[in-house]
């Protein structure tokens, strides 16, 4: 069969094109495809000749693109001038001259071509090699529009192995069912995560080791010690109620009279009926101290993002349509790789000191504890909370955190050319100590009627460390 015809690209250019033509001269006629078609004998002085590269030209067009793609990138090729062993070449002939005779069978809308001069070595003839547009989807078929040699106006031509002929009735519905073809509208989504993740990094031993061995010692302290015998003095309550060991000397009456007045109801002091004596042993006291210390570690570990939640700002999710699609119930899923959280944004508004860490309270102190209104130990009154009352919004976002995070925002309408963002900034994103550069990761979207999955990748700038360290120890006031 020859030299092998490479079909992987479009002779487009005069080197591309010269290789063709050698290849197709050591070759035989075999190689006459739905692709290529090989010419040595027109004579483009004459017209009929001409009409048979228009044949040509409807016969490649109106091929079926899955079937046009499988050689020269689709494009159809006719080769004039070339018969097998030898490159003979036609006399140089104006493109103009051709085109003259060829649109007239094509008509104006017809397809598009063009051609590739070959010079021919010792000769002044030259090889043209006709290359006819790839079809494309969308695309009506081509009807001959002039009747000519072996051509008649109105008929569709298709271009098979080896030879130019009329469509078959199959084939034509095929062509039909090309120009009906609609390509799916082109989707440019865009999601971006507004703001930036934050390392976060905490001095443990400084803040809760410090806190859980003061509040100890304090307690232990609180424990009765051996001591001589006082001597018996008059207790004067305006200067010596804070005094250790006032409270055991005072009456209870005069105990809560000082603290009414403290508390500015100096009446109310009058009303108190004594107090109640330390009903724990000392064992069960320590006990109740261990008890509080291992729940406080084990609620420690969401302080410091309880905590970074009330000093950090929230990220927003922001989903853009840029195309003129008007998309239903849309949802937006981000999944961030590597070590990066996300906690729940609090209101920072509020003083430091009023901030909930949900960490347990200690055990109450060592004592007797005084009948009053103002007492929380006091048996037998009811203790009232105040109704909560449940919001009806939800967020459109949500969020788990499984070593990275998964990220699901309900867009719902997202109308053509239309950016959406949350209204609350409730999510924050947390790093550890040491990260830097950038969080990446990948989004997808999805909507109702479409059965396509949207892809595309995210990335999120990481911010300035943040250390809690001194903001937990003013809390616990530590300092």
């Amino acid at each position: 069969m020859g030299a092998q015809i490479d079909t992987s690209r479009a002779p487009l250019g005069v080197r591309a094109a010269l290789a063709l033509v050698q290849a197709v001269a050591a070759s035989d006629d075999r190689v006459e495809r739905h692709y290529l078609e090989v010419k040595g004998d027109l004579d483009l002085t004459k017209k009929n000749d001409i009409a048979k590269i228009a044949k040509f030209i409807l016969g490649a067009a109106n091929r079926l693109p899955a079937v046009a793609s499988a050689a020269f990138e689709g494009y159809g090729v006719m080769i004039i001038g070339v018969v097998p062993g030898e490159i003979r070449g036609v006399p140089p002939i104006e493109v103009l001259d051709i085109d003259k005779i060829v649109s007239q069978y094509l008509g104006v809308a017809g397809p598009h071509w063009d051609l590739v001069r070959v010079p021919v070595k010792g000769s002044n003839n030259e090889v043209l090699v006709i290359l006819v547009d790839p079809p494309r989807d969308g695309q009506d078929p081509f009807p001959c529009r002039k009747e000519g040699d072996n051509l008649f106006n109105g008929r569709i031509y298709v271009r098979a192995d080896g030879e130019t002929r009329e469509a078959k009735a199959e084939e034509l519905d095929l062509l039909l069912r090309r120009g009906k073809y609609q390509p799916a509208a082109e989707v440019a989504f865009e999601v971006e995560i507004l703001g930036l993740a934050r390392p976060v990094q905490i001095d443990h031993e400084k803040t809760i080791e410090a806190y859980i061995a003061r509040t100890k010692s304090c307690l232990l302290d609180a424990l009765p010690k051996p001591e001589p015998e006082p001597e018996v003095k008059p207790v004067h309550l305006s200067r010596g109620f804070d005094a250790p060991g006032a409270v055991l000397r005072a009456s209870a009456a005069e105990m809560m009279q000082e603290m009414g007045k403290r508390a500015g109801f100096p009446s109310l002091g009058m009303s108190v009926l004594g107090s109640d004596p330390e009903k724990r042993t000392e064992t069960q006291y320590h006990a109740s101290i261990e008890r509080w210390e291992g729940r406080v570690r084990e609620k420690w570990g969401d302080a410091p993002d309880i905590l970074a939640g009330y000093a950090l700002k929230g990220v927003a999710v922001r989903v853009s349509n840029a195309t003129k699609i008007f998309f239903h119930k849309v949802e937006a899923r981000v999944h961030l790789d590597g070590d990066v959280r996300g906690i729940l944004w609090r209101d920072g508004s509020l003083p430091l000191k009023d901030l909930d860490l949900d960490l347990p309270t200690p055990p109450r102190a060592w004592g007797p504890v005084p009948r009053s209104p103002f007492n929380p130990y006091m048996s037998g009154q009811p203790q009232y909370a105040s109704p909560s009352i449940a919001l009806p919004y939800r967020s459109p976002l949500d969020w788990n955190n499984s070593g990275s995070v998964d990220l699901t925002l309900d867009v719902g309408d997202l109308r053509p050319r239309q950016t959406f963002t949350p209204d609350d900034d409730e999510l924050i994103l947390v790093l550890p100590p040491t990260a830097q550069g950038e969080v990446h990761g990948t989004w997808e979207i999805t909507a109702r009627d479409h059965n396509e999955i949207y892809t595309g990748e995210i990335g999120v700038k990481i911010g300035a460390p943040l250390d809690l360290t001194g903001a937990v120890r003013e809390f616990f006031e530590l300092d």
